[in-house]
């Protein structure tokens, strides 16, 4: 289906962003709701994504694996998963073991920080209509 396809028959998502990074959330927002998703939060911690995850029930999560106070959002996974949310993580960090981590939690899709945008995008609304 097209995009304009998938907001017809109401298959946009419902986002949760877990992010500590101000200006990356608002980017994210931005180009999100312009794609005619629904932000419903942004969290910059753990604490706060839980409450968030509990209160919106969102259909994705975007997760940053390296949030402050050195808290790590494969803490999180679990959580999201029994919440039935899909999840994209995030991270800047390249090496292959936090990759196979990331990929052993079962996470629906991953992405290496600098991002591109067109197939984190394609990710968002492919897992918007599954």
């Amino acid at each position: 289906m097209t995009r304009d396809e998938l907001f017809l028959h109401g298959f946009m998502a419902k986002i949760l962003i877990v992010e500590d990074e101000y200006v990356l959330t608002m980017l994210y927002e931005v180009v999100l709701e312009q794609r005619g998703h629904e932000v419903v939060g942004i969290a910059p911690s753990l604490a706060q994504a839980q409450e968030k995850l509990t209160e919106f029930k969102p259909d994705l999560v975007i997760l940053d694996l390296h949030l402050k106070n050195n808290e790590n959002g494969l803490e999180l996974i679990e959580t999201i998963q029994k919440a039935k949310a899909k999840i994209i993580v995030v991270t800047s960090d390249h090496r292959d073991e936090i990759h196979h981590q990331i990929q052993q939690k079962g996470v629906d899709r991953v992405f290496t920080k600098p991002l591109n945008r067109y197939d984190f995008l394609r990710a968002i609304e492919e897992l918007s209509v599954n």
